[in-house]
């Protein structure tokens, strides 16, 4: 069994929290809730980029058979 996938999962989670911990340092309990809210719009706006690039490349592979 394959556990690249899971090693670079954890990796990246770990990552994630280390630089969470960096950016809050010092931070008022509003700044952080503002930080937070900001971030999660960054990554759900990628997520409809990757997903509308994923749609596309799907058009371009359709035969219209």
């Amino acid at each position: 069994m394959d556990n690249r996938g899971l090693c670079c999962g954890q990796q990246l989670n770990i990552m994630a929290a280390a630089f969470a911990n960096y950016l809050g340092e010092g931070m008022s309990i509003d700044q952080l809730s503002l930080l937070s809210a900001f971030l999660q719009a960054v990554g759900e706006s990628l997520d409809v980029i990757a997903a509308s690039k994923q749609l596309c490349a799907g058009n371009e592979n359709d035969t219209g058979a």
